[in-house]
């Protein structure tokens, strides 16, 4: 990355960490080991989206990854017509958004432009 992309990314990122600490929930930020916060956050976002249901974490085993339940949100997301969209921010942790599938594409290749590593959720590779 050059140093306008880690600017651009670092500003976005705090605002928002900001946004989501004031309760105003805009994306997902999910330790790697904290499986609990998919239901948490996913539902969250799923309120401001307008989605009335909530997504239902059934007991995770020990070996359940947030990745793993990620899939498993993305799947129940897609049914809505809603979809995950990950953006490597390169930490130990999930950054990402839930976005209308019939807008994914734009947010992708807006991304691109940009210079975010945005993709969509893999459901097969860990990413």
């Amino acid at each position: 990355m050059n140093t306008h992309t880690d600017e651009l990314q670092g500003g976005i990122v705090s605002a928002l960490v900001e946004f989501n600490s004031d309760e105003h929930w805009v994306c997902l930020n999910i330790d790697w080991r904290d499986v609990e916060e998919v239901e948490l956050q996913g539902n969250a976002l799923a309120d401001i989206h307008g989605i009335k249901e909530h997504f239902i974490l059934s007991e995770p085993g020990e070996d359940t990854s947030v990745w793993h339940m990620l899939v498993l949100y993305d799947l129940w997301l897609q049914a809505r017509g809603y979809e995950v969209v990950l953006w490597d921010i390169d930490a130990d942790q999930y950054t990402g958004f839930i976005c209308r599938t019939d807008v994914l594409d734009k947010l992708l290749n807006e991304g691109r432009k940009l210079g975010l590593a945005m993709v969509k959720l893999d459901h097969v590779n860990e990413q």
